[in-house]
């Protein structure tokens, strides 16, 4: 297997077009979905004694967002993964720790890779543990500070 675009341009192997990726790296896999080139699967039930579900059951806004992410999420690789999954889908915005022990992103991109990222915030890396996502339309300031990629901004104090 070689790098490929849909697998984050080598850090991962997979073939172009490829249904399943594995990542090094993240030790992630996931499978293709439409024009989103990969998501990860979800984690098993609480029913199924496989931890926490969480189904998306609001409706986005549309346009950029702004989550705050609630739970066991600093100190667990959240931010770098986030960089790493908006990246990969090709959305825009940034990353940060709060003082509050939340995480803070606010993001924008088309339509299926928005409504992906937000699917991933609520579960996050293997070992992080996500209890609630706050989700809202970006405000005019925020959108402001959308550059050109996704990026990881200094700990809000």
């Amino acid at each position: 297997m070689t790098p490929s675009p849909a697998s984050g341009g080598g850090l991962g192997w997979g073939r172009e077009g490829s249904d399943v990726y594995r990542s090094a790296f993240l030790n992630i896999q996931c499978t293709s979905i439409g024009t989103v080139p990969c998501v990860p699967p979800p984690r098993p039930s609480a029913a199924s004694g496989g931890g926490k579900a969480f189904e998306v059951t609001q409706t986005l806004p549309d346009g950029p967002l702004h989550l705050l992410i609630h739970g066991r999420v600093q100190g667990v690789g959240f931010r770098e993964s986030m960089i790493y999954e908006a990246m990969r889908l090709g959305a825009r915005g940034w990353v940060r720790n709060r003082a509050d022990g939340a995480v803070e992103a606010v993001f924008d991109a088309p339509p299926a890779a928005r409504a992906a990222l937000f699917a991933w915030a609520q579960r996050g890396p293997d070992v992080a543990r996500v209890t609630r996502v706050d989700t809202r339309a970006a405000s005019a300031a925020e959108i402001a500070s959308i550059g050109t990629e996704f990026t990881r901004l200094p700990s809000a104090r």
